[in-house]
Formats: C-alpha cells, sequence, structure tokens
C-alpha cells in the first residue's frame, strides 16, 4: 500500500515503514518483498525530479527526518531503522515468515545468500559504471556486465533448469533482486544492451518471467521518469 509523500508523526511502529528515493532499483527491490508478504506496510518516497523534470530533487528536510543519512532505502518497525536492501529484505523473510523467499535447504540457501550478495553488491556496481562510461570505455564496461550475466546463466542452468527461476520453480531473493535490473536494462541507457537470447537463453526466459511477475508488476515504474532520473544521474 503507498502513501502520499509526506512525513507524518502517527504512524504505527508495528507497521513495516520503507523510506525511499522515487525510481531507487535498491527500494525497489524491498518493495517487491513487501508486496510478496501481503503484510499491511507504509511506503514514503520523496521525489528524485525537480518539478520541470530538469534536474535531481534534492532531499527534502522531511526525508531527513525519516532518513538522517538520506540513503535509500531504510525501513523503519518497531523502533529500530534498518539499512541495506538485501539485508532488509532478508529480515522481512524472518519477521514475516508467511510466503518465504529463501529455500528451505541449507546447501541452497547458501547458494540463495551467494547469489543474492552478488546481485545487490556487484551488478549494481558494473551496472552503474556501464551507465557512467565515457565513450571510449563503454566497451570495457558492458563487456563486465555481459560476463555476470553470463556467469548468472551458468548459475540458472546448474541449479533450476527445470524452471525459469534459480532454484526452477521456487521464486525467491536472487530472482526478486534482478528484476529491477531487469526493468533499468530495458530502458536501453548508456548504450548497454542485454546480449540476445542465443546467447543467454536462460537469462532471457527469467527475464520474461521476472517482468510478469505479478508482485513486480505492482511496483512497476513510468519508463519515462526512471530514463530521465538515470540520464540526470550519469550527467552528474
Amino acid at each position: 500500500m503507498a502513501v502520499p509523500n509526506t512525513v507524518s508523526t502517527d504512524i504505527d511502529p508495528d507497521m513495516l515503514h520503507l523510506v525511499s528515493l522515487e525510481g531507487c532499483a535498491f527500494a525497489q527491490a524491498v518493495h517487491i518483498a513487501l508486496v510478496h508478504k501481503n503484510t499491511p506496510f507504509r511506503h514514503t518516497q520523496a521525489p528524485s525530479l525537480a518539478p520541470d523534470a530538469t534536474a535531481l530533487s534534492p532531499r527534502p528536510d522531511w526525508y531527513r527526518t525519516l532518513s538522517p543519512e538520506g540513503r535509500s532505502p531504510v525501513l523503519h518497525h518497531r523502533g529500530r531503522v534498518l539499512h541495506d536492501s538485501a539485508l532488509i529484505d532478508q529480515y522481512l523473510d524472518e519477521v514475516v515468515p508467511e510466503r518465504p523467499l529463501m529455500p528451505s535447504d541449507p546447501a541452497d540457501r547458501l547458494v540463495a545468500r551467494t547469489w543474492l550478495h552478488r546481485i545487490s553488491t556487484t551488478l549494481p556496481e558494473l551496472w552503474f559504471r556501464t551507465l557512467m562510461a565515457p565513450a571510449a570505455g563503454l566497451a570495457e564496461s558492458a563487456d563486465r556486465l555481459c560476463g555476470f550475466l553470463a556467469e548468472w546463466e551458468a548459475a540458472l542452468g546448474d541449479h533450476g533448469d527445470e524452471g525459469p527461476w534459480l532454484f526452477g520453480a521456487r521464486w525467491t531473493l536472487p530472482d526478486l533482486f534482478m528484476t529491477p535490473f531487469y526493468e533499468r536494462f530495458g530502458l536501453g541507457l548508456g548504450g548497454f544492451r542485454m546480449p540476445d537470447e542465443e546467447r543467454l537463453p536462460r537469462v532471457h526466459r527469467h527475464r520474461r518471467a521476472s517482468l510478469e511477475h505479478p508482485d513486480y508488476v505492482q511496483t512497476r515504474h513510468d519508463p519515462d521518469m526512471l530514463t530521465t532520473v538515470y540520464r540526470l544521474l550519469a550527467r552528474a
């Protein structure tokens, strides 16, 4: 459930409260998890764009009240302010155990945690480097990002070849965390294009399934807004 972009002092401390910047991929990964858990939550967003959409918007004072360091996202819950989207998603999976997002088998959980860490750290770094690369460095940055996707292709084959997800028919946090980046890859920003389906058939199957997942669909962004935000970020 979304709420107007305002700060309020009457928030129930037991209600999960996501605070984020509009268009943030990491916040979207938490938003998807909250939708999946089908539990009451509050989502307060600060705009990323100035009203005329020609510049990035500074964080308003009320946002600093909710996120003193200006980070996105943060989760307020039971008197705590939690940081780091991948850790927040794991926290949500523990405090709302219904509809679990991690495998029950310990060995599979280790694989899931390993890939969740890589998708939440290495992948964003490679993506932003490609987005902001000068023309002379674009090919090298894009090759590194494509190399990551090739490793993801191999993992999808090693663990889940009988279905679209990392563990076949079971949708887990690594699958969820890929989705915001698939959404952004489709914008064609920075001259990056995913390798074709012949090279990465499992990744393309995973991407299609991810972008059709009903929990993601409820969090989908306006592509024009995303394109504008990331172009301004790259310019800055």
